[in-house]
């Protein structure tokens, strides 16, 4: 995520698959992994996937 700045692709896949990852829990995390996570998010031009381990 921290190398794609200024990059664009096709499609985007964000897994987020450990419970500790800032895209699990945004509201609580520190700003500069809320703007990495948009930077990335932001580079995909057709199609965007994100995966986040949400509890049941």
């Amino acid at each position: 995520m921290k190398r794609i700045k200024g990059l664009e692709f096709r499609a985007i896949a964000m897994g987020c698959s450990n419970e500790s990852d800032a895209m699990n829990k945004l509201a609580e995390a520190e700003l500069l992994q809320r703007c990495e996570r948009y930077v990335a998010a932001t580079r995909a031009r057709e199609r965007l996937l994100v995966c986040v381990n949400a509890p049941l």
